[in-house]
């Protein structure tokens, strides 16, 4: 894994072929935190997604394929490429519906783009149509750690998705399923975590910001590294992305600073939310009157979205 970052951070291309081929027949938890870290921390999106195409390629089981699209529309998305990322998604679904169809919902519930025309009404009328009790047990890690939770996460997707189309109510009902869904042994942490964001959104929805915040601050996020590194909900980036904004229009700037510059150090699914954080970031140091930080934080985030950030 060392290995495959300094060639993909600091070598050329020879290097970067021959440690590919190696990696094609290492252990899928082998690839799996090697293109995480290549992703993370080489500072070069396209060398991170030729990497993952080649080696996710040459998975040899469909579960694990179905992660590679998954982890790959991830980073389209980080890259401001949202067709693609959703292209990817449906690539993923024929091999494991229930996780890409999460992803999907996910992807589709974000407040900082505009999914394509008709996304988000379709991802809601197919989580809305779906039985979770009719999934198949997933096997492998760290497709597993979805099995017991994904009727918690319809009802936390659905709410999200009523949130974004201005339905209040249905975000409400949503709200109260998800608190009475039966909590499968250690996902306690994890489903507060979803009905405080939730509740959270829906309070700033309805212009309670104070109060959202608020929501936010009473819970803390405990969960064991290796599911916060290797799974989009369990990584808790949605709620930190969330609290950074409301402490910015608390007033309380440096602190959101900090929440923000947090976000995209641990795991490939806190990607997407890297160059709006940036964008936040660029737009506080501005408030502050820094404008040479202001400038940095800009340019890193349109290098990765270009001018499509809000």
């Amino acid at each position: 894994g060392l290995r495959a970052l300094a060639a993909f951070t600091l070598g050329t291309e020879a290097e970067q072929t021959a440690i590919t081929r190696e990696l094609a027949g290492a252990r899928g938890l082998t690839i799996a935190r090697t293109f995480s870290d290549v992703a993370l921390y080489s500072g070069n999106p396209v060398h991170a997604e030729r990497l993952g195409r080649e080696l996710f390629a040459a998975a040899r089981s469909e579960e694990f394929r179905a992660f590679g699209h998954i982890t790959l529309a991830h980073l389209d998305l980080a890259r401001g490429r949202t067709v693609e990322a959703f292209d990817r998604l449906h690539e993923a679904e024929r091999l494991e519906p229930a996780w890409a169809l999460e992803v999907r919902g996910l992807f589709a519930s974000l407040s900082f783009f505009t999914p394509p025309e008709g996304v988000r009404a379709r991802v809601r009328s197919d989580l809305s149509a779906w039985d979770p009790a009719a999934a198949r047990s997933a096997v492998a890690v760290p497709l597993a750690f979805h099995n017991e939770l994904h009727s918690h996460f319809r009802c936390f997707l659905l709410g999200l998705l009523a949130v974004r189309e201005g339905d209040s109510a249905a975000a409400s009902l949503e709200i109260e399923s998800l608190a009475e869904l039966p909590v499968p042994v250690g996902a306690g942490a994890l489903l507060e975590h979803l009905g405080r964001t939730l509740h959270a959104e829906l309070l700033l929805a309805r212009g309670l910001a104070a109060e959202a915040l608020a929501v936010l601050e009473q819970g803390r996020l405990d969960v064991w590294f290796q599911y916060a590194v290797s799974s989009p909900f369990y990584a808790g980036t949605f709620e930190r992305f969330l609290r950074a904004d409301l402490l910015a229009r608390a007033g309380r700037v440096p602190e959101a600073i900090r929440w923000w510059e947090s976000i995209a150090e641990r795991t490939p699914f806190e990607l997407p939310f890297q160059a709006p954080s940036l964008h936040r970031i660029a737009q506080a140091w501005e408030e502050l009157g820094d404008a040479d930080r202001a400038r940095a934080a800009a340019d890193k985030a349109r290098v990765l979205w270009g001018d499509g950030l809000k």
